[in-house]
């Protein structure tokens, strides 16, 4: 702290963990806190001494009020931390919040919210549980904040549960190794540049919970290849999903959300079949190129809890509407986890029942994916509704420790009449444990 004076009727300068600097007519400040309090002109003799100890009262008193606010600032950063993850609280709720930020100026660190100069270290793959204890006291954690995960450049994979239901602006800003998140059901509302920069996110299920999504939230993820809107999403921000290009869109509302028109005009998009033309003519959606309806055909696996380390069996449904006599499908498997081998073989195989009547094929994808494609030479086809269709034998790795999903995305029916039908993209949950 430095006091500096220039005579009787001029402006006493308090400057703190800075240095007074002169600036043309005036004197500025390289600290961010300064104050400045003016002598009166009649400020001479004994009357000087009268007017000095009433400014070192003042002074005193903002000293005291500098403590408490600069106690309140460096607070404000978290409340408690458990198993790793800073929270703050409020009531019997928590927040997901960030571990600090700072603001360096002349070799010292003032903090402040700024959303490009601060610290955090949040790594690899996050499960943010249900509840947290503190202090004896539960709290159910409720959103994720503002920064939470911003800037954690080696954040992987986060696992939200389905109690939160904000995600807060900029939470995963610039995360850019998240491969795969999970957006609960429970989630409302999905906040300005929420997801901005994640340049790694490949496949995003936005659910049917969601009602609003924010100004830039998914801009710049430029390695996202499908996305799926839910039916409740009422309002999609100015350039939510600019400066990203998926192949596929999929927008489960009947009748089309706002929207600013930035999603890529090359992708594919699907919409309701009765709702294929409302789409065309909608301003926001009209500028696609190819619009096409999904009838009621999907694929669906079961969720899974199993231990690290354990091979497991997952049977893939079918539901179908159509008449289908050929399918193909890419598996998208969690980090770690592997689609096994038999004799450089992937361990995908149909059903008895189908295996008579078709064949299999699968290769790997330029993207990381494995693809399955299956067909009757005969045009034998799948019957409405036809249950378990094939299965994957999946190796769990030894270090799995959450929950991980496994996603059928990019999926194509081939109908008895020759005509091509898009299926939703299906998702399981496997649930990971150690054992005891």
């Amino acid at each position: 702290m430095r006091l500096s004076r220039y005579g009787v009727g001029c402006n006493y300068y308090i400057s703190f963990n800075g240095i007074l600097r002169p600036s043309s007519r005036v004197w500025r400040f390289s600290s961010r806190f300064h104050y400045i309090i003016t002598a009166p002109e009649n400020c001479i003799g004994n009357r000087r001494h009268i007017c000095m100890k009433t400014l070192n009262q003042t002074l005193r008193a903002i000293l005291l009020a500098l403590a408490v606010i600069g106690t309140a600032t460096t607070a404000l950063a978290y409340n408690f931390m458990v198993n790793g993850i800073y929270y703050n609280r409020n009531g019997n709720n928590a927040t997901v919040t960030y571990i600090e930020y700072r603001e360096y100026y002349n070799n010292h660190s003032i903090y402040g919210p700024d959303r490009y100069n601060y610290l955090n270290k949040y790594t690899d793959c996050i499960t943010i549980p249900e509840t947290v204890i503190f202090n004896g006291v539960t709290y159910t954690v409720t959103s994720i904040g503002d920064y939470a995960f911003a800037n954690c450049y080696s954040l992987k994979g986060i696992s939200i549960p389905n109690t939160v239901s904000f995600i807060g602006d900029y939470a995963f800003y610039n995360c850019g190794m998240l491969t795969e998140i999970t957006i609960p059901e429970s989630v409302v509302s999905i906040s300005n540049y929420a997801f901005y920069l994640c340049s790694s996110l490949t496949n995003l299920i936005i659910p049917n919970s969601v009602t609003t999504i924010g100004d830039y939230a998914f801009c710049n993820c430029s390695g996202l290849k499908s996305v799926i809107i839910g039916n409740s999403v009422n309002n999609i921000g100015g350039g939510a999903f600019a400066g990203s290009y998926p192949s596929y869109v999929t927008c489960l509302s009947t009748t089309p959300p706002p929207s600013s028109g930035d999603i890529d005009s090359r992708a594919k998009l699907y919409v309701p079949l009765e709702s294929v033309d409302l789409y065309r003519t909608t301003s926001g959606w009209n500028y696609f190129t190819d619009v096409r309806g999904f009838g009621e055909n999907y694929f669906s696996m079961p969720d899974y809890t199993t231990f690290h380390g354990d091979t497991i069996l997952i049977p893939v449904s079918m539901e179908n509407m159509d008449e289908i006599t050929a399918f193909q499908t890419d598996i998208y498997l969690p980090q770690g986890f592997e689609l096994l081998k038999d004799d450089d073989e992937y361990m995908v195989t149909l059903s008895d029942r189908k295996g008579r009547d078709h064949v299999i094929m699968v290769n790997d994808t330029p993207d990381g994916a494995i693809r399955v494609l299956s067909y009757s030479p005969t045009l034998k086809t799948f019957k409405n509704n036809d249950g378990e269709l094939f299965y994957l034998t999946v190796k769990v790795p030894d270090n799995a420790d959450g929950n991980y999903r496994i996603e059928l995305n990019n999926t194509i029916l081939t109908t008895i009449d020759e005509n091509e039908v898009h299926a939703l993209n299906a998702f399981n949950i496997i649930k990971t444990r150690w054992r005891d």
